[in-house]
């Protein structure tokens, strides 16, 4: 399960190209457990003859320093 909401344009420049900003729950069942994930995305979007494209994805959880089997990468 994976809910998006309280999405809002924070700005928009002369090309059409936006910044997105929103929130997400995200509910994972792995190995007969249910974890969950918080947090907020940022989206830079560009703007082309065809729609938007997406430039560049910011992923921040709010619970990203709880116990995890697995490694999470880490983008920089």
């Amino acid at each position: 399960c994976h809910v998006v909401s309280n999405v809002i344009v924070e700005n928009e420049d002369e090309n059409g190209d936006i910044i997105v900003r929103s929130r997400f729950h995200c509910a994972e069942y792995l190995r007969y457990e249910v974890r969950n994930f918080t947090g907020k995305y940022r989206h830079y979007l560009k703007h082309t003859d065809s729609g938007y494209l997406i430039a560049l994805q910011r992923v921040d959880l709010v619970n990203r320093e709880g116990p995890y089997e697995y490694v999470l990468q880490w983008w920089l």
